[in-house]
């Protein structure tokens, strides 16, 4: 038997004790803001109510776009809760729009009584973004 058959008999085996250092990323959700805005079209134009005195009766579009907090759409399909409330009044959940393919959300709301009225748009979050509110208001007499 030679010498080289011997070494192909009896594999020899490496093994390795050495490690990399440990690596690690923190993935957090992305920060959002809510841009919204309260007023009506009149005359083919938007007219802006927050803080104006307008009467009772009026309809009012509560609208609004869901961004990134680097100002990027975040896209469809985020439901946003709007909710409202009469003066020092308890808030209410009056709709829960879904942002369309822009971002984007709308809804009409008829003040039916006297008195300030305040409405809250809020975004819950999601498993990849934050969520966010933002707070608008107008007036009857």
């Amino acid at each position: 038997m030679s010498t080289r058959e011997t070494f192909d008999r009896f594999p020899i085996l490496y093994e390795s004790y050495s490690k990399g250092p440990e690596m690690a990323v923190t993935a957090g959700k992305t920060k959002t803001i809510l841009a919204t805005s309260l007023g009506r079209i009149v005359d083919g134009a938007w007219e802006s109510l927050e803080g104006k005195t307008v009467p009772v009766g009026t309809s009012v579009r509560i609208s609004g776009t869901l961004y990134t907090d680097a100002y990027a759409l975040v896209g469809s399909e985020k439901t946003i809760v709007v909710r409202h409330k009469v003066g020092a009044g308890a808030y209410e959940s009056i709709s829960w729009p879904v942002t369309d393919a822009n971002s984007n959300f709308a809804l009409n709301y008829t003040l039916v009584e006297a008195g300030v009225h305040t409405f809250q748009a809020e975004f819950g979050g999601d498993a990849v973004y934050e969520g966010c509110e933002k707070q608008v208001f107008t007036k009857t007499g």
